[in-house]
């Protein structure tokens, strides 16, 4: 399978306004392929990053709000008011910020469908993912994320360590200038990271979430840390994806 290895993995708060908005932090997202668009044809292999991005996880939504925030996209346009209640939790504006370490527990995080067409509301996930949303439908962004896909699917050794590096540099550089360092390791993938890189989990555990957060978005039901990972001090914060377009009382866009 070829491949390029990009220069960097992690993708900077400049380049992203939403996550650049919140000063306070130094934040960064590691943004791979999502499905198959990395997938090499010719020796037939298929990469998905998400693996539940076909599945509808709605039956869980009562199991997870219990342990995570949960995530729905309405079918509201840019700028719309969002519910104040939705599936009977309060409703929080998802897009003011991406830092979702910092949300009220027990809410529903509003995000909205950004001008995706109606007829492709019903439609999983993947075929209206966010990888495509802003500098995403530039193909030299498609191309980079391809190509760290492909990195990490035949070298995960070095591919971790360089990911490893630049974590441990955005660290470094939000302690000199005394701000919170973030990290999202799924900016458009669904991958446990506990198990694909349990290094970076040990290697910050004895730092606290005043100076370090680790944060995602899954729509993988019951993805908590097992009694053995936080007895060694694993952290991470989820906030639970609910699949499909919503109308504003939660029900599914039909």
């Amino acid at each position: 399978m070829k491949y390029t290895k990009p220069k960097t993995l992690l993708t900077p708060a400049h380049a992203n306004a939403k996550i650049d908005k919140d000063k306070s932090t130094i934040n960064a997202i590691l943004h791979l392929a999502p499905f198959t668009l990395a997938s090499d044809t010719a020796s037939e292999i298929n990469i998905n990053t998400c693996p539940m991005a076909n599945y509808d996880n709605s039956h869980f939504m009562e199991l997870e709000s219990k342990t995570k925030n949960i995530a729905v996209v309405f079918s509201l346009k840019k700028g719309a008011k969002l519910p104040d209640t939705c599936l009977g939790l309060p409703v929080l504006d998802g897009d003011l910020s991406d830092n979702r370490f910092r949300d009220k527990k027990n809410h529903i995080v509003g995000l909205r469908s950004k001008g995706i067409q109606a007829e492709d509301l019903v439609n999983e996930c993947w075929k209206f993912c966010l990888n495509l949303s802003g500098r995403g439908k530039f193909y030299s962004v498609q191309n980079s994320r391809i190509n760290k896909t492909r990195w990490l699917l035949n070298e995960p050794e070095t591919f971790l360590e360089q990911l490893g590096n630049e974590v441990d540099k955005l660290y470094t550089k939000a302690k000199r200038q005394g701000k919170v360092c973030a990290v999202r390791l799924n900016g458009t993938s669904d991958i446990d990271w506990r198990y694909k890189w349990p290094k970076f989990f040990e290697e910050f555990s004895n730092i606290t979430n005043t100076d370090f957060f680790n944060y995602e978005y899954t729509k993988v039901p019951k993805r908590n840390l097992t009694d053995k990972q936080k007895a060694k001090g694993y952290k991470q914060h989820l906030t639970y994806s609910l699949q499909y377009v919503r109308n504003l009382d939660g029900s599914k866009v039909a």
